[in-house]
């Protein structure tokens, strides 16, 4: 498993990291002419809970997508929705929820970092493709054993909050 490289070698290799894939998505945005910027969500309640989407302007408006699932958050009215604006309205976010989605939750929009990346500053980029490290080794090990009650800690952090 590789992560990282450039969009082109992300979308060769299939890539399905969700970091991979906004990036992938960010880009494709920007090529479109349409604004966009990497968002990176964790449920700070929990470990091992990062989730990263993007936000792409339109409408006149800063709205989040999760290029992952297909989700794209919007109000009722058909308005974008923020990541900020999820972030502060439950609700909102839940009118959201699907089969499939499962980083469509309010624990894992508690906290967010907006980055800026930009396909035209490519050049001041580093693309090196690389593999995975011990951590997530055993994030994949404990998935391969199976995520009971949707999720299992991996190092018993559960077990200090009871």
């Amino acid at each position: 498993m590789r992560v990282g490289g450039t969009e082109e070698q992300i979308i060769q290799r299939a890539s399905d990291w969700c970091t991979d894939v906004a990036r992938v998505g960010c880009v494709l945005c920007q090529v479109a002419g349409m604004p966009a910027r990497l968002v990176y969500l964790a449920d700070i309640g929990k470990a091992y809970s990062g989730h990263a989407i993007i936000e792409a302007f339109y409408s006149g408006r800063w709205g989040a997508v999760d290029s992952s699932t297909g989700v794209i958050y919007s109000h009722r009215d058909g308005r974008p929705a923020g990541t900020w604006e999820l972030m502060r309205d439950p609700a909102l976010l839940a009118a959201h929820a699907r089969p499939g989605a499962t980083y469509t939750n309010a624990g894992q929009f508690s906290a967010a970092a907006i980055v800026n990346y930009s396909v035209a500053d490519r050049d001041a980029y580093d693309y090196s493709v690389s593999g995975l490290n011990d951590y997530y080794r055993s994030i994949l090990a404990q998935s391969a054993r199976g995520w009971p009650a949707g999720l299992r800690w991996l190092h018993d952090e559960d077990k200090a909050a009871e």
